[in-house]
């Protein structure tokens, strides 16, 4: 939390965790107030190491109150990727679906706009399962926290809520957050009405569907959330390279999330 400090050991030195502080090396002496020379400051610090019952980050050992991100950040403990169907059907490891989601350890304290001071407070807790998109795995932070595989992403980065508790639930299930929509991609047409075979390609790739699940809408510097602009049934278009594709488990239903902003047109 801002202007708190915490210390995690590693051998005869610590680690203060300091907001705006950075991170500083501290000798356990230094804590204790026990000269350097003496034999119990040596001992002191092989106690202080040992018995030290915290968290770790990459290996590092860090306090028992843990990795606390910063601001809007996030940090996420990573599924596992999936090799089994809904239907029970084993994936090759090539073909495994890529996962972008996890549940989320720990979350900032929020921030506020610059020009307004209005607050932008972080609606996501610890204990929800999220979806994180491309620019989040490409940027996001990654390491290893309590051992486990983890990411520090930015709450821009989230696509929406997952439904479910089960890791091996449908990445299309979620519900999307601030100005995300979550969109059925409708199917490629592979054949004209006469008959002619067409190639996919992905100069032909489908950029129109229907809409399935709406964010609050984006949050303004006085407070407000601009109107997302469609309604759950409606047919929406979008732009080209927009959006996050996401492919269903248990079926060939793909999925993209958009943001308002990328719509060019609705019926």
């Amino acid at each position: 939390m801002i202007g708190s400090e915490s210390c995690g050991f590693v051998g005869g030195f610590g680690l203060k965790f300091g907001v705006g502080n950075g991170l500083q090396l501290v000798s356990v002496c230094d804590q204790l107030g026990v000269k350097k020379q003496t034999k119990s400051c040596a001992q002191g610090k092989v106690r202080m190491a040992t018995d030290l019952k915290g968290h770790d980050v990459n290996g590092l050992s860090i306090s028992e109150a843990g990795l606390q991100p910063i601001g809007l950040n996030i940090l996420v403990e990573l599924d596992e990727k999936q090799n089994v169907t809904k239907k029970g059907i084993i994936l090759a490891g090539n073909v495994q679906k890529k996962r972008r989601s996890g549940t989320i350890r720990a979350v900032g304290q929020g921030s506020r706009f610059v020009k307004t001071g209005v607050e932008m407070p972080m609606p996501l807790k610890a204990g929800d399962r999220v979806v994180f998109g491309v620019t989040g795995e490409h940027r996001g932070l990654q390491l290893k926290y309590d051992g486990k595989p983890c990411v520090i992403v930015t709450l821009d980065d989230v696509l929406g809520v997952l439904k479910s508790e089960d890791p091996a639930s449908d990445l299309s299930e979620i519900n999307p957050i601030a100005d995300k929509i979550l969109i059925h991609v409708h199917k490629q047409e592979l054949s004209t009405p006469g008959g002619l075979v067409l190639n996919a390609s992905k100069d032909r790739r489908v950029r129109t569907g229907e809409v399935i699940a709406v964010g609050n809408g984006k949050l303004l510097e006085d407070g407000s959330r601009e109107p997302i602009g469609v309604e759950v049934g409606e047919q929406v278009m979008w732009n080209e390279y927009a959006g996050n594709e996401l492919q269903a488990l248990s079926s060939e239903e793909k999925y993209v999330v958009i943001r308002a902003r990328d719509l060019a047109g609705a019926w």
